[in-house]
């Protein structure tokens, strides 16, 4: 696998996209509502559940209160996450402008083990850290520490709550708070200040 790089692009000092990508192949991005039907391989084997999932984010969509980021690769869709601004079982989970919940992060099975869903964890929080919020949540499983060793290593170490699951991912989970600072490079990773575009440099994300 090619180790991934980051791109850079700033305007007048301030930072306005990141791009990691592995090859031509390979991208991330947020997408559109219309979109969203091609998540369906990534979602479990249950038609009805599927139909229920998907009039609700629709909704959810129209009402301006998620976001859906991917991992796109030849046109299909192997991994995603939701951004939800509003919070569902437990209140600590979104602050208005300020704090938002990742959920429904999937990676298909095939990809798993190559660091794309940390990037796309990493490209996420990028692009809401542009658009001004500062904390981000994320539920994980005290079991899952597959998942635990992803998120810790993104800054998602603080233990704020804890929560039972929903009719989609059922089970109780412990919700974690990741607070962005300055010095934060989210985007690849690494603990230094993002370069501007006079000082544009390809960074080696960790994988």
């Amino acid at each position: 696998m090619k180790e991934l790089l980051i791109e850079e692009i700033a305007f007048t000092g301030r930072l306005i996209e990141r791009v990691c990508y592995m090859n031509s192949s390979i991208r991330y991005k947020k997408i559109k509502k219309e979109e969203f039907d091609k998540l369906k391989r990534l979602f479990p084997s249950n038609e009805e559940l599927w139909i229920r999932y998907r009039k609700e984010k629709f909704l959810q969509f129209d009402e301006h209160v998620i976001d859906v980021y991917v991992i796109e690769y030849q046109n299909a869709f192997i991994g995603e996450i939701t951004v939800s601004y509003m919070s569902h079982s437990l209140q600590s989970e979104t602050i208005p402008n300020k704090r938002v919940y990742l959920e429904a992060f999937r990676v298909e099975k095939a990809f798993q083990g190559k660091g794309l869903g940390q990037q796309l964890i990493s490209y996420t929080i990028a692009d809401l850290k542009e658009r001004g919020f500062t904390e981000f949540t994320i539920g994980v499983e005290e079991e899952n520490e597959a998942a635990k060793h992803i998120y810790f290593k993104l800054g998602f170490t603080e233990a704020i709550d804890k929560g039972h699951g929903n009719q989609y991912d059922s089970g109780d989970y412990t919700l974690y708070l990741y607070q962005s600072d300055t010095t934060d490079c989210i985007a690849c990773s690494l603990s230094s200040p993002c370069k501007t575009i006079g000082e544009r440099k390809g960074v080696r994300c960790r994988d």
